[in-house]
């Protein structure tokens, strides 16, 4: 018997979640749609990142369906693998009206480049046709549709396809609130805080996280997870940050503090409320120190691409600006802010807008290197005079983060504007 509540696994995705309830309501009443003249589609594709719950939605599908399911996944190469699919199937026509899920179904080739002739995908699209009339629904996991032929993602085979994405910051803060379901917490742990921290992580990374703030509370000793412990997984698990800082770190924790304190104040001057996290903590590839700027994601603008690059180049202008010489730790911003100012160069010559010294795109090739220095001076300038405006601003929250280590958002913003913490009842940061 079908649970009547298989949906309520899915946190969040509330537009995923009414599409499948349609897709198992086709499958459940057959013969009343049936008497409209319409069938039941063919099949299901799910496509998305790793870590998203693709998986998840295809078996509460099939939970809600009430069929009987056949899963089939890569454990063998070649002719032993193409038995099993072709197995898979001829059971769940004998069992029909049945599911076949294909799980991970672009995992299924890796011989060839291309895969478009591989054996696998071939018996895969001749067993959809063979049994797609003899009550078999097939549903299929995907991570890179790119990886798959088109003729067997076609409409005739995978009439229905849903592109998941990593969860939007609401779903993010019920998938968040779920997880710390049923474990002690500290407080009101902010999961809406935690989730714009953690914009565009997957499903799977933000149970990490909870269930790291609870190893991390456990070695403190504590009965419950408290918000600290939290801040200081979500930034071991994004920034692969250590605890302690190394010795090397604090003896130059203020150019540290300095350089991200840069990168917030400017992000925020130009869009308040977007920075939830700026960290002293050493990052993953030796990067020192973390800015969480949810406000700052894929660009959609000229003005938005431009505050990007500022952003960018903030530590080190913030960092010249203070000690007076030069920051030779800045240099994957400055990759970043080069690469920045190319893609938005190459979007607006294809929009058909002339850059700035430009009148051909033609001349891009042979005066690149010297179109990207005149315009990173450019943005620089435009940076430090951003920063030197609001100078006192940056030598409070500098303090602060030298002080704290971590700061979350309304604490960067009580420092910036020169607030005590306790007339706003913020916390300690995680270190």
């Amino acid at each position: 018997m079908a649970e009547t509540n298989a949906f309520d696994r899915i946190i969040g995705y509330e537009e995923i979640k009414a599409e499948l309830e349609e897709i198992a309501d086709v499958l459940k009443e057959t013969e009343r749609y049936a008497r409209l003249g319409v069938r039941p589609p063919k099949g299901l594709l799910l496509s998305g990142v790793p870590g998203i719950g693709k998986t998840l939605m295809a078996e509460c599908l099939i939970r809600a369906s009430g069929r009987r399911a056949f899963t089939c996944r890569k454990h063998g190469t070649g002719e032993k693998f193409t038995e099993e699919i072709q197995k898979t199937f001829e059971e769940a026509a004998e069992a029909a009206p049945s599911i076949v899920l294909l799980d991970d179904m672009d995992k299924y080739a890796n011989d060839d480049e291309w895969h478009v002739n591989s054996s696998e995908y071939v018996t895969v699209q001749s067993c959809i046709d063979e049994n797609c009339r003899k009550g078999v629904f097939v549903i299929a996991t995907a991570n890179d549709t790119d990886n798959l032929p088109d003729s067997l993602i076609r409409s005739g085979r995978f009439d229905r396809k849903i592109r998941v994405q990593s969860p939007d910051p609401a779903s993010a803060e019920k998938i968040v609130r779920h997880y710390l379901k049923g474990k002690g917490t500290i407080g009101e742990v902010d999961c809406g805080l935690i989730a714009a921290i953690l914009g565009g992580a997957s499903c799977a990374t933000l149970e990490t996280i909870v269930n790291e703030a609870g190893i991390y509370a456990g070695i403190g000793h504590k009965s419950k997870i408290g918000m600290e412990d939290m801040i200081r997984a979500c930034i071991r698990v994004l920034y692969d940050a250590p605890a302690a800082m190394s010795k090397q770190q604090m003896e130059h924790i203020g150019r540290i503090a300095c350089h991200e304190a840069g990168h917030a104040l400017v992000a925020e001057m130009q869009r308040p409320g977007s920075v939830h996290l700026v960290s002293v903590c050493r990052g993953s590839g030796n990067v020192n120190g973390v800015t969480s700027s949810g406000g700052y994601g894929s660009w959609q603008t000229k003005e938005e691409a431009e505050e990007r690059i500022r952003v960018a180049l903030a530590g080190k202008a913030a960092t010249e600006l203070v000690f007076g010489d030069p920051d030779t730790g800045a240099v994957c911003d400055m990759k970043q802010a080069s690469f920045m100012i190319q893609d938005l160069m190459r979007t607006l010559f294809a929009l058909g807008v002339e850059p700035r010294g430009f009148q051909s795109s033609e001349l891009f090739s042979a005066r690149k290197e010297e179109y990207l220095s005149r315009e990173l001076e450019r943005y620089y300038q435009e940076t430090r005079k951003i920063l030197a405006q609001n100078r006192d601003k940056l030598d409070r929250l500098t303090e602060k983060l030298e002080e704290k280590h971590t700061l979350t958002g309304k604490e960067i913003r009580d420092a910036m504007d020169g607030t005590k913490p306790e007339e706003t009842g913020g916390h300690k940061s995680a270190a």
